[in-house]
């Protein structure tokens, strides 16, 4: 995901994941030329198409455009075989929430994606987690600041404190111990003051 424009006129947020389809496109041409070149003919033809299907199953992109001078988010997400687009209101824009991926052992570190908060629920802004959390904050910076909700910057986007109040108290306990280097007795112990500061007195 990435900025692909910011000005005093519209910000525009896109993400493509086109490099797994580069690779299966990569593969194909491959598995049909090598046989041509040593004189076999094509050979293998349904398992170059096979890997071609793969690749544009894999191809999509997203856009938000937010546009400043009409207040409005236009959202839109393309495959192959759909496109989607939804129009979203500045004022119906709560919070751009920093989700984690659903953590597991082998995980070196986490991933993550943005999500714009509405009233209708939660609207991920890719497909697909990213291990940059620098830049996904820099990202939810700059679309707080495009929709005027500049007050949410004073809240670090805390993506153990995201889990914990999503309930994911086992994500937040393995993503601590991660992030923070702890033991598993101490990484507890913080979820569960996390837990007790989120409970209404």
């Amino acid at each position: 995901m990435r900025i692909s424009e910011d000005s005093a006129q519209r910000l525009v947020v896109q993400d493509q994941s086109t490099w797994i389809t580069a690779l299966c496109f990569i593969a194909a041409a491959f598995i049909l030329i090598v046989p041509v070149i040593a004189g076999e003919g094509f050979v293998n033809i349904w398992l170059a198409l096979l890997l071609v299907g793969f690749g544009l199953a894999f191809l999509r992109s997203s856009t938000a455009e937010f546009d400043k001078a009409t207040q409005v988010c236009t959202f839109s997400k393309r495959t192959v075989i759909k496109r989607s687009r939804i129009r979203i209101p500045f004022s119906d824009i709560r919070d751009v929430k920093l989700e984690v991926e659903p953590l597991n052992s082998s995980a070196q570190q986490p991933n993550y994606q943005l999500s714009l908060a509405t009233p209708s629920g939660m609207i991920p802004l890719s497909d697909a987690y990213e291990p940059n959390q620098d830049r996904q904050d820099q990202i939810r910076k700059a679309i707080l600041e495009a929709v005027g909700r500049q007050e949410l910057l004073e809240h670090q986007a805390d993506p153990v404190r995201a889990l914990v109040e999503q309930g994911r108290i086992v994500d937040a306990v393995a993503l601590l111990r991660k992030r923070d280097h702890l033991d598993l007795t101490t990484a507890r112990q913080r979820v569960a003051e996390m837990q007790n500061a989120g409970r209404p007195s």
